[in-house]
């Protein structure tokens, strides 16, 4: 710890080692123990590096009533949903509900549906992590193209959400995709700026969830078409998500070089 000012409520105190990530994902994307326990696989395609590690990504950013309001709100309530190499609660949450609609390669269930309590702490712990990346206090390659992405009255109602969490915040749009793919779950992305011309925002993967951020107040019509439909600014779906670019470009890679 030391002092200086929080990143989140601007108090001065003492700061505590945040995580960009939570700490409790390091350890579930291990290797199972009955594969070794091995540490976490490191794979950058874009350098054309592979390579296990357990190196975290922290820094003295937030003080300690910001870190339990994380916990608290967005967290502690999303651990007990996301997937490991065993199960998976939202998967199986939204299986038992059925979907309303399906949608290219989705299956689309209706908000409505989903328990509130779990609605508000996954809408939380998004917007938290995507708001890290974007302002996030140390150089980290990985997250650098979030930087500068949210214009100040963005950053300031997500902030000012963050500390106070009540309704949603205006002109942002969410989508919370769920992994079919039951030996996926067992992975991570660090938050990155979605790659279109048309909208901005921000994509991250963690433990079986692909959370993607829109921010608006402009949206393509694709997702206008999708927020009439459902009325909501949460979406879920489910898919496969070893069906997705990103995924076939990882696994692609592994095969090529030989790394299991």
């Amino acid at each position: 710890m030391k002092n200086g000012r929080c990143g989140l409520c601007k108090k001065d105190g003492i700061l505590h080692n945040s995580h960009l990530v939570p700490k409790a994902v390091y350890k579930l994307v291990r290797d199972p123990k009955s594969q070794g326990g091995s540490s976490p696989l490191k794979v950058d395609t874009s350098l054309r590096k592979a390579g296990r590690t357990d190196k975290q990504v922290t820094a003295h950013f937030l003080c300690g009533a910001c870190e339990i309001k994380f916990s608290k709100f967005g967290e502690t309530p999303a651990s007990k949903l996301w997937g490991n190499f065993f199960d998976f609660p939202m998967l199986d949450l939204l299986i038992r509900q059925g979907p309303s609609a399906h949608h290219q390669r989705r299956a689309i269930y209706a908000t409505a549906d989903v328990p509130i309590n779990i609605v508000d702490s996954l809408y939380y712990f998004a917007l938290s992590v995507v708001w890290r990346a974007a302002v996030w206090p140390t150089t980290f390659a990985k997250v650098n193209s979030c930087k500068g992405a949210m214009l100040p009255p963005v950053l300031t109602a997500i902030e000012e959400f963050l500390l106070d969490p009540k309704g949603r915040v205006s002109d942002i749009f969410m989508v919370v995709d769920v992994n079919t793919h039951k030996a996926l779950n067992g992975i991570f992305s660090f938050p990155a700026r979605i790659k279109a011309a048309e909208v901005e925002g921000f994509q991250f993967d963690l433990l079986g969830f692909r959370f993607m951020v829109f921010l608006g107040p402009v949206f393509p019509s694709e997702i206008q078409l999708l927020m009439h439909s459902f009325d909501r600014d949460i979406l879920f779906t489910t898919s496969n998500h070893m069906d997705s670019s990103a995924t076939k470009q990882i696994a692609k890679y592994l095969y090529e070089n030989d790394i299991d």
